[in-house]
């Protein structure tokens, strides 16, 4: 029962509940960096992290929150950013590193799979 309660706190930290889809991979590594750190955290650490914390909560909570802050905040900062870029570097640009990020995002996760096959898209490219 305890690993279904921690499971579901880390499914709604990072970025969803069991009705919608997955987080992304970028929002997981987050999480788990995040998660890292905070398990880390001696008791006193702790304690002085969360002395001031009106409703203290457990360390997979803080690290739930801390996931939806930055998410949060990299989102408004790229919803923020972008049209400028767009202005200052031209739309083809933009799309063009978009197609970067993609591939490299995709890329990544390829490899933190299992399989070690090239995916057909990636075949046609070489």
């Amino acid at each position: 029962m305890q690993n279904q309660q921690e499971n579901k706190h880390t499914w709604e930290g990072t970025g969803g509940t069991p009705s919608q889809e997955p987080p992304s991979p970028q929002k997981l590594r987050c999480f788990r960096d995040i998660l890292g750190i905070v398990l880390s955290l001696s008791d006193e650490e702790w304690r002085t992290l969360t002395s001031d914390v009106p409703n203290e909560g457990t360390k997979l909570q803080f690290a739930c929150l801390c996931t939806k802050i930055i998410t949060s905040v990299c989102k408004s900062a790229i919803q923020s950013y972008l049209p400028t870029l767009i202005c200052m570097l031209g739309m083809e640009a933009v799309l063009r590193a978009e197609e970067k990020l993609e591939k490299k995002a995709e890329s990544a996760s390829m490899s933190s799979s299992t399989s070690t096959a090239p995916s057909p898209k990636h075949s046609a490219e070489r």
